[in-house]
């Protein structure tokens, strides 16, 4: 239900970002509505920026926009749900969307979820990353035959050089 994967989503994210602040300058959180319930990504956002209001290093992005994009330096992130268009077709997209902060750049990401599986793949000079649902399979997915077990990615990103020296899986099952 809702109710449990905002409780579920709330208490991992809490538990990434705390951890990522023992290491890390600067968070930046963000969760992108999907298809089967676009209230979570609000309500999830409600409450990590109440939990971090007081963290002057912990950014909550809270748009509603289904795509997100970050520039800083040489790094350019978009993220979308991904229910729109696949990764092939959506990510050649990019430079023309944001031609500006996609020029100014030398490391391209694209970062989707909607297949509910890992998939790593380069698409245009663009490395796109599917990321794993953090909630167990539904019985829409299970009914279409999904079997990938949930899971949560943290990446690292530099900034001066456009890189992500570091990305960490966690799978696991609920």
């Amino acid at each position: 239900t809702s109710h449990e994967n905002i409780r579920l989503t709330t208490h991992a994210s809490i538990g990434l970002i705390d951890l990522a602040l023992k290491k890390h300058g600067n968070i930046i959180y963000r969760a992108n509505p999907g298809n089967h319930d676009e209230n979570v990504p609000s309500a999830l956002g409600l409450a990590l920026a109440i939990r971090y209001a007081n963290e002057p290093r912990v950014t909550v992005e809270d748009t509603e926009n289904h795509t997100w994009v970050f520039h800083k330096g040489q790094l350019f992130i978009a993220t979308n749900h991904g229910h729109g268009q696949p990764p092939a077709k959506f990510a050649p997209n990019l430079p023309t969307r944001y031609p500006d902060q996609f020029g100014k750049s030398r490391g391209w990401y694209y970062i989707s979820s909607h297949f509910h599986n890992r998939e790593d793949v380069t698409v245009n000079g663009i490395r796109c990353i599917r990321l794993p649902a953090l909630c167990a399979i539904d019985g829409h997915g299970a009914q279409l035959g999904f079997t990938d077990t949930a899971g949560m990615s943290a990446m690292v990103f530099d900034e001066a050089d456009g890189s992500m020296p570091v990305s960490l899986d966690i799978s696991f099952t609920v």
